[in-house]
């Protein structure tokens, strides 16, 4: 017998971040990805309705108030992260006023699966567990709710179950579909951005999922990854993929939202070499790399790559913490994978972190003059740092949930305030106050405002630092 299909309409919603959030990097010419997966698998398997997809990143308010009116979706789905999350309980709000079912899914969804559903009965009717291609998809085509894996639901009665999980990876890069989303605004911020690289159509893909480090060694102690492991795209595929890009939508180079794109050496050695005639002119616009992984060889393989600027999480300028926050590597490494990229002219945006657990204000000290020292590279772009604040997912988090008053104060909600969360983690297992942890960060802020290029910092209020 025939299922009859639940939902004709869906708006899929990339919100963007809370006010007074500063984004960290530019986010406003990269497509976004996970929701392109989710309507690019639903058309695969027969989806009969119509998908509309939404960025905040590049529409206004006023364009999602129109979309919703004009497009009347019977079910919206939201997946934001810790730092948009109450921009997308709003927009969950709206949607509801208007007629929509909502569904939340996501990496920070996914962490508090039990008290988005509990906390947010007016707003949120679903949430999804983990990649929700197999799930929405299910929820859509009308198959009975207590059925469908990974799925957290309401009965009339407004109780919620929560259905058993299994954490899958669904989707392939190679099986986007692009259609769904119109490149001229994005291409346009790009334009805009004043960091073009001289570079006019990037395109986003997405060639590996999850982190090679993690895979390897366990991670990062602040790392909030929801899978533990890597997964690699085929190169010869990926090459099939932008060479279709190229070809539909003239793209020029492509920016690659992997955690690890260097990693591992084997796969960016196949890479390069799977590459197809025609194909030499296309460039990598950004991609994700760990110093470590950064030598002479895969230097020379990111030069004949294209490769125009790399976002490189150094972290720290203290050997000790790099090796106790799991890390990894040396401040000389860091050097050197800098000096080594600024031979070939491949740009760098560093990023690093402040208030380790047991970190000393010479460790802080430590990395202020590591930052220095990058400065003098001319291929240093842009410089990001930020109080640690341990997130959803992270050991670090756990560390801090350990205290039965911090476990009360984070791990019983979902409204979760990253900022004050920052200030207990160093109050409570970092050996600097808040305030030196802010004052190293304007230290740098200065450094990097001499230097002439981009500064990105978490911003705090200053009622927030004199708490």
């Amino acid at each position: 017998m025939k299922i009859k299909q639940r939902y004709e309409k869906l708006l899929l919603i990339n919100p963007h971040i809370d006010e007074g959030w500063d984004q960290g990097h530019q986010w406003d010419y990269w497509q976004p990805m996970n929701l392109l997966a989710l309507a690019s698998h639903l058309k695969e398997k027969g989806f009969e309705g119509a998908i509309k997809i939404l960025d905040l990143y590049v529409h206004t308010d006023q364009r999602m108030r129109k979309v919703i009116k004009d497009f009347r979706p019977d079910l919206v789905g939201i997946s934001p992260n810790l730092i948009s999350y109450q921009r997308g309980l709003s927009l969950a709000k709206e949607a509801k006023e208007n007629g929509a079912d909502i569904v939340f899914g996501g990496n920070f969804t996914s962490f508090l699966f039990k008290h988005v559903m509990e906390r947010q009965k007016e707003k949120i009717d679903f949430a999804i567990q983990g990649d929700g291609e197999e799930a929405l998809q299910k929820l859509i085509r009308g198959e009975k709710l207590s059925t469908i894996q990974n799925l957290a639901w309401r009965d009339s009665k407004n109780n919620v179950h929560f259905n058993p999980s299994q954490l899958n990876r669904n989707s392939s890069m190679t099986e986007i579909d692009y259609s769904f989303i119109d490149f001229d605004p994005y291409f346009s911020n790009h334009e805009n951005s004043g960091n073009t690289e001289g570079l006019k159509k990037p395109i986003t893909i997405i060639s590996q999922d999850g982190c090679y480090w993690r895979h390897k060694t366990g991670g990062c102690t602040f790392c909030c990854r929801l899978y533990p492991d890597a997964k690699f795209e085929n190169p010869k595929e990926v090459w099939c993929k932008l060479d279709e890009l190229k070809e539909k939508y003239g793209m020029d180079s492509f920016l690659d939202i992997g955690d690890d794109f260097t990693g591992n050496r084997k796969w960016l050695r196949e890479f390069l070499a799977q590459r197809p005639k025609g194909m030499e002119d296309i460039a990598i616009r950004f991609i994700f790399a760990r110093s470590g992984d950064i030598n002479k060889e895969t230097a020379d393989i990111l030069a004949a790559l294209n490769t125009k600027e790399i976002f490189i999480g150094y972290e720290s300028g203290d050997d000790e913490i790099l090796k106790s926050s799991g890390k990894g590597g040396t401040a000389r490494q860091n050097i050197k994978a800098t000096e080594f990229l600024n031979e070939r002219e491949i740009g760098v945006h560093g990023s690093f972190v402040a208030g380790f657990k047991g970190e000393t204000k010479q460790q802080l000290n430590n990395t202020k003059h590591h930052i220095k020292k990058l400065l003098e590279f001319e291929n240093m772009r842009a410089v990001s740092i930020a109080p640690l604040a341990p997130f959803l997912g992270s050991p670090a988090y756990d560390i801090l949930i350990n205290n039965p008053e911090m476990k009360q104060k984070y791990a019983t909600t979902d409204i979760i305030n990253a900022r004050e969360m920052a200030k207990d983690w160093i109050r409570e297992h970092s050996a600097v106050s808040f305030e030196e942890v802010m004052e190293c960060i304007s230290d740098v802020s200065e450094m990097v405002d001499n230097r002439g290029i981009f500064f990105r910092k978490l911003k705090v209020n200053d009622s927030d630092v004199s708490k």
